[in-house]
C-alpha cells in the first residue's frame, strides 16, 4: 500500500483541527491535605463515553471537548458535577470545602463551589 504525500497531510489537518476543538484539562482531587486516588473522571453527555482515573497523587489528565462543560468525578460515596471555566488548563477540587480553583498558565482564574452528592 502506498501511502501519498496528500494523504499525509489529510491526516494531519485532521489531527490539528481536532485538537483545536478540545482542551486538555489537567486535574488534582484533594480532600483537605490527603489526595484523593483511584476516583473516575466521565465528561457529561459525550458518546462514546470518554473519562479517566486519577492516579496514586491524585492527578489525571482529561480531554475535553469545547462544547462539554461538565466532568462527572466518582468517588467511593459521594459523587460530583465538576462545570468546567474556560479558559483553563488545570483545576485542583477539594472535596472537604466542595471549591474547585481553576488555573490557565499557572495563574488562578476562578474559586467555584461545585455540586457534590452522596449516592
Amino acid at each position: 500500500m502506498r501511502v501519498s504525500g496528500l494523504s499525509i497531510i489529510l491526516i494531519f489537518i485532521s489531527l490539528t483541527s481536532f485538537a483545536q476543538i478540545s482542551d486538555t484539562l489537567k486535574v488534582r482531587l484533594v480532600a483537605g491535605s490527603e489526595v484523593i486516588r483511584g476516583a473516575t473522571l466521565i465528561v457529561v453527555d459525550l458518546a462514546p463515553p470518554t473519562g479517566t482515573i486519577t492516579d496514586i497523587n491524585g492527578n489525571a489528565t482529561l480531554i475535553v471537548p469545547r462544547n462539554k462543560d461538565i466532568v462527572e468525578i466518582n468517588l467511593m460515596g459521594p459523587y460530583v458535577k465538576l462545570k468546567i471555566e474556560r479558559p483553563a488548563d488545570s483545576v485542583i477540587f477539594d472535596l472537604n470545602s466542595k471549591k474547585a480553583k481553576f488555573y490557565y498558565q499557572n495563574k488562578r482564574i476562578s474559586t467555584k463551589k461545585q455540586i457534590v452528592k452522596d449516592y
